[in-house]
């Protein structure tokens, strides 16, 4: 029998021992491979070759475990308690509440079960293994250590196997690795300490073979592969609880001691002090403890996460467990993966190098749409024929198929590298087909590491032959000694270097493709034929590109205060690069998988912190990661697709698996799965989880002063030895039956307009804030004033007692009614229709309850059970007044805190103001690479958006398209739809669809990277949020009327106002670039920053200067007597010191790049600036805005606003502060 088993197979370094070293240590042969009855032997000292079943808890188990929480122990004695006093119906609501939280619980559970259950599915079904010296086609779980194992394209690789001989094997790892590009596999040993990815020998179970042939012989099967240690590692895992499920549990045991303390101190007080019979004051205690327990917040919570995972769902986010949905809202780190969840997982060719270009090609992923580009312009392929040989080496020296499928989307077959060619080859106007048809393949040499390169040899009809080969750039330079171009020369290998360096550099993984004639008698191609000879045609850079939508997700998580890094398995420089271009850790260290292996726990929690992304990451690497930022304090979310993804997955707060290309068991490990595998979603996902845990809170806000009040009028009663104004029954009607009706309203409510520009909460505060603590307090106060004051006011009008009780619990209802409409907002005003209005649930809640406290008061079977009895009209009226009077000193408390912090707010900004002025630098030009065009569809607002495009590209930067669904049309579009729940949905599915729409239709021939949102909210504001990672916001011509501003306000006044970034106003249609620009200069920094700017956003215009010397001031100076010649005398001194001054700023900002003209004249500034616009026929121009008041603006007139209102040309208004100063 062979040393080397399963059981120690963990010590032995496969990898770094000879194939033939492999199979001697495992007792096998080559040729003949293992005997039957070897076998059969190993069958049953290792077992199968698959996962085994996990240990599971019996159901019966996780059902009691449900019971484990202090507040249900709390709930358990009450009931216990009133069953022994004889009150059943006391006693089946409590237990009632108790065994539904049970249940809640039961279904939650199960989660690493399904997981493991998912990867065991993973191991392949048939494989070929070479028994008794033939080849047999045997199960996957057969499979034995020392079996001799043959694979071919397309075969699931069946276990953990060491290569013994391969041709052209390719094999994809991404399911471990995370590594998009197949990896080649080779004979040879790697060091032993080489990482996962870099064991180019060894084949691993689940991964699938791509290319080419292998023979290899099993090392590892079952639990000893690495899929299984993987297995292995996610059962260890402990999923952690969610940051509300601790707060929940915290809460709990605070409020059950505060009820446990709060009732033995008024049994005590009753007894002792007050002399009452013990039986009557246990009676009151457990009143007390059933008063004071929120018996509806596990329902409640339920249900607000329950609706929650509903309007997800319409989104395409998943929900797998629903206290996931409020951990997004506390998300403060997103890691996620780089395949396919930040990139397309589809190779694309984006940069052809020849010897003469430069090209870059559009387009993305497998489908062939897209174009050629030389110089940010667009070329027809056909006028540079260079191209064109470059296509047809590309398509000739490729093994891959690419085809549309039956949904319409494009698939290679084969290689993703060689399937991006081909999509390159079409673009460039090559049909693939009709080459491979005209140059048939004579013979080839399949890509090998070794050798580093692919060569065929092509006929075409008439005999002549070529040889075609593509490889890595340094090995095919070895074989050049020409390269191609318009004409042909010979190679300048420190240009193609030079050239290559500067393409790695932008992450882009590069091939050389060269060509050579062959004789027309060759019909083989030798390693001989390839040493030199050859025409070098060019480098082709490729790149796994990223989403278009992920860009936007990680710049509004950035807003939201969320840091998204990248952990993948590729290379760092890839990944450095790939993290730039999507705005992650740009000018940030990266950090390796083996650095990481050098760090202890500590280093690795500072370093996480400060890194952004992490490449060469096994799964080992990943969960490390995620344990360190948890570690840290924060609240982490784990995206991926993959196996290797699976543990971390499952050990995040929030593990997101992608529901198109994610595995098994990726998506059973994770709390949510992406419908759609786009990484926008997780946005909305975060958006839904801040608003669930503000409804939470909205909810514990409105129930807990309810049942602070109960507590207190119980307490009142004791203290002043009153009879009880409420029975056990009755509070137990108020919390179960009214409260909840009432609070379930608040799981409808939308989340509030700017919760995505809050940053996310921390994770280790409570519930509940001591402000909360003071409003619930003040609240209570209230409520215990107005149901004690009606008790005892009935009582002193000779009412019976269960009339006066009857109106303590009706003053309780009632205020709750009115309190929870003040419970909608934390401290926005509820005096609005929006306020009084919005949620239509809230409306039927409170009708709902006024019919069930109505039947409580007048029905007689509820009189019986509840001992309530009937009310007056001028009863009904006292207990209305009660709750309007909450409702007011509810109302005029939000309004207090509203102005202090609204003072607060303006004494800071005064004191930052003046630090500013004392501590001025100059800042730097920001150049407008990221330009925000807002639409709302119009004519104006479309070519706006057209002109933002054309800016966007020529400063080779990206376009970002906004549109704002307003809260008035939201309002009309449910009113029309009679329903919440899909007006949303519908209106920003159809706006969506509209501005994609747009989109095309804007970015035209620009070819300019181009993204578009649906925000909903009040538009102004959300147009002010998206300029702040913005660097241009562009505006069409609507509503500039400075009247109608005043009078009434408009957005565009708005933007102008407020926004921080320069706004261009379009009012002319779109033509060329801007060739005249008009920039007025009055010496101030925020003039001079206009110039500056107007430089940057028109590289190639001309620009005039203008500058109106003062005429305010000679009505001064003829009052003042001075005569005509001094006043002469003075404009000519100030035209000449203004002419200077122009002259010496021109020579100080002026690169040379533009013409510029000046002048200065005795004019008015405004009246100046219209004139030379005709004049000089200007297109744009260029204002420096002092950031007046429209108040001030109005009173004291302004330049810029008269601009706007009468010139016919574009107007770009930059504002001091965001450019540079003098």
């Amino acid at each position: 029998m062979f040393e080397d088993t399963n059981d120690n197979k963990r010590s032995i370094d496969w990898h770094g021992h000879e194939a033939d070293d492999a199979i001697k240590r495992l007792h096998s042969d080559r040729h003949r491979g293992l005997s039957s009855q070897e076998v059969q032997q190993r069958l049953k000292r290792f077992g199968r070759n698959r996962l085994p079943p996990p240990r599971r808890r019996p159901g019966w188990l996780r059902f009691l475990l449900q019971f484990h929480n202090v507040l249900i122990y709390v709930m358990l004695v009450a009931a216990g308690t009133t069953a022994m006093l004889g009150d059943w119906i006391d006693t089946g609501v409590l237990l009632g509440a108790v065994f539904v939280n049970a249940i809640i619980g039961f279904i939650q559970e199960g989660k690493a079960e399904k997981a493991l259950d998912a990867i065991r599915g993973m191991l392949s079904l048939r494989t070929i293994v070479v028994r008794d010296a033939e080849r047999i086609e045997i199960r996957a779980e057969d499979l034995v250590p020392g079996d001799i194992v043959v694979l071919a394209s397309g075969d699931k690789v069946p276990a953990d196997l060491r290569v013994v001989a391969a041709k052209g094997l390719r094999v994809n790892e991404a399911i471990l690795t995370g590594e998009s590009e197949a990896v080649e596999k080779t004979v040879a040993p790697v060091p032993v300490d080489a990482l996962l990815g870099d064991r180019k020998c060894m084949l691993y179970s689940g991964t699938l073979v791509v290319s080419g042939q292998a023979t290899a012989v099993a090392v590892a099967t079952g639990v000893h592969t690495e899929l299984g240690r993987i297995s292995a590692m996610l059962e260890r895992v402990q999923a952690v609880t969610t940051p509300l499920l601790r707060q929940i549990a915290g809460f709990g045991h605070w409020l059950a001691l505060a009820i446990v303390l709060m009732s033995a101190a008024t049994y005590a007080i009753g007894v002792l002090w007050r002399g009452h019979p013990p039986a009557e004051m246990f009676m009151m205690a457990v009143a007390l403890a059933a008063s004071a327990i929120p018996e509806g917040l596990p329902a409640i919570m339920t249900i607000t996460l329950a609706l929650g995972v509903r309007r997800m769902a319409h989104r395409n986010a998943i929900i797998r467990h629903l206290p996931a949905v409020e951990t997004l809202g506390s998300v403060t780190v997103i890691c996620s993966d780089k395949t396919g969840t930040l990139t397309r997982n589809e190779m694309t060719v984006q940069r052809v190098i020849t010897g003469d270009h430069v090209f870059e090609v559009t387009g993305v992923g497998y489908a062939p749409d897209g174009g050629i580009h030389l110089g940010g312009e667009a070329v027809p392929p056909d006028q540079y024929p260079e191209l064109a040989e470059i296509a047809r080496a590309a398509v000739l020296c490729n093994d891959a198929q690419l085809r549309k499928s039956a949904d319409e989307t494009w698939q290679v077959a084969g290689d993703p590298t060689e399937g991006a060619l081909l999509a390159f080859a079409i673009k460039a106007g090559v049909d693939p087909a009709w080459e491979r048809e005209s140059l048939p393949r004579t013979d080839a040499i399949p890509f090998e590491s070794e050798h580093r390169l692919m060569a065929t040899l092509n006929h075409d009809h008439e005999g002549r032959g070529t040889i075609y080969v593509k490889g890595a750039p340094e090995r095919i330079f070895e074989m050049c000694d020409r390269q191609g171009g318009v004409q042909e020369a010979l190679l300048d290998l420190d240009y193609w270097r030079r050239s290559a360096s500067d393409a790695a550099a932008d992450g882009l993984r590069l091939l050389a493709i060269a060509a050579k004639p062959a004789e027309e008698a060759q019909r083989e191609v030798q390693f001989s034929d390839l040493k030199n000879g050859f025409r070098l045609l060019a480098l082709v850079g490729i790149i796994d590109p990223p989403r278009e939508e992920a860009v936007a997700a990680v710049a509004a998580c950035r807003t939201a205060g969320i840091r998204v890094k990248m952990i993948t398995g590729d290379h760092v420089d890839t990944a450095r690069a790939i993290g730039a271009q999507l705005g992650i850790g740009r000018n940030r260290p990266a950090l390796t998988g083996a650095e990481i292996e050098d760090m202890d726990d500590a280093q690795l929690r500072k370093a996480v912190l400060d890194v952004d992304v992490f490449a060469r990451a096994s799964p080992e690497h990943k969960l490390r990661l995620v344990q360190a930022l948890q570690a840290a304090g924060q609240v982490a979310a784990m995206t991926g697709d993959g196996v290797n993804d699976a543990p971390a997955l499952k050990r995040a707060d929030v593990g997101v698996a992608m529901g198109l290309k994610g595995t098994e068991a990726a998506k059973e490990a994770a709390d949510m799965v992406l419908a759609d595998d786009n990484f926008a979603t997780i946005g909305n996902a975060v958006r839904e989880g801040r608003g669930i845990y503000d409804n939470i809170r909205k909810f514990v806000l409105f129930m807990l002063p309810t049942n602070g009040g109960e507590a207190l009028v119980v307490v009142a009663a004791i203290l002043f030895e009153l009879a009880l104004p409420l029975t056990p029954a009755q509070v137990l009607w108020i919390n179960m039956v009214t409260s909840s009706t009432l609070g379930l309203a608040l799981a409808f409510e939308r989340p509030e307009r700017d919760i995505m520009r809050r940053p996310p909460r921390d994770p280790k505060e409570s519930l509940l804030s001591w402000f909360f603590a003071w409003r619930i307090l003040m609240v209570s106060v209230l409520m215990m004033a107005g149901a004690l004051g009606l008790f005892l006011w009935e009582l002193d009008q000779g009412s019976s007692l269960e009339t006066a009780r009857t109106m303590a619990v009706s003053a309780v209802v009632g205020a709750e009614m009115f309190y929870l409409i003040n419970s909608r907002y934390f401290f926005k005003s509820a005096f609005s229709l929006e306020g009084l209005f919005g949620n239509r649930y809230v409306l039927i809640a409170i009708m709902a309850c006024a019919g069930l406290q109505f039947a409580y008061s007048h029905t007689r079977p509820l009189q019986v059970l509840f001992g309530s009895t009937d009310l007056s009209p001028e009863e009904w009226l006292k207990v209305t007044l009660a709750g309007v009077f909450v409702f007011g000193v509810a109302e005029i408390e939000k309004a207090v805190i509203r102005i202090s912090r609204r003072i607060r707010r303006k004494l800071r900004a005064g004191t930052k103001t003046e630090y500013r002025h004392l501590h001025k630098e100059e800042s730097q030009l920001r150049t407008p690479t990221t330009v925000l065009a807002a639409t709302d569809f119009s004519d104006d607002a479309t070519n706006a958006a057209c002109r933002a495009a054309m800016l966007a590209a020529e400063q080779q930067g990206r376009l970002e398209l906004l549109h704002v669904v307003s809260a008035t049309s939201l309002r009309v579009v449910r009113e029309m739809l009679r329903s919440h729940d899909d007006a949303e949905e519908k209106l920003v599915d159809d706006a969506q669809r509209r501005l994609d729409a747009s989109r095309s239709q804007v970015v035209g021939e620009t070819q300019v990277a181009a993204f578009s949102r649906v925000a909903i909210g009040s538009v102004p504001e959300e147009i002010l949020s998206a300029s702040e990672q913005a660097d241009l916001l562009v505006l069409g011509a609507r509503g500039l009327s400075p009247w109608r501003e005043f009078l009434l306000g408009t957005t565009a006044d708005r933007l102008l106002r407020q926004c921080k970034r320069p706004v261009l106003v379009v009012k002319r249609p779109l033509a060329a670039s801007y060739r005249r620009v008009l920039v007025p200069i009055d010496f101030s920094p925020h003039s001079i920053a206009a110039l500056k700017m107007a430089m940057v956003i028109a590289p190639h215009a001309d620009i005039m200067v203008v500058h109106g010397s003062a005429v305010a001031f000679e009505g001064a100076l003829r009052q003042a007597g001075i005569i005509e010649d001094e006043i002469d005398r003075y404009r000519a001194q100030a035209q000449h010191q203004a002419l200077s001054s122009l002259s010496a700023l021109i020579d100080e900002v002026s690169d040379g790049s533009h013409r510029i003209f000046r002048t200065v004249e005795h004019e008015d500034a405004a009246r100046l600036i219209l004139a030379k616009e005709e004049s000089f026929n200007a297109d744009l121009i260029v204002i420096g805005k002092h950031g007046k008041t429209i108040v001030e603006e109005m009173l004291l007139g302004s330049v810029t606003r008269r601009i706007l209102s009468d010139s016919k040309c574009d107007v770009l208004i930059v504002h001091g502060d965001s450019t540079a100063g003098a």
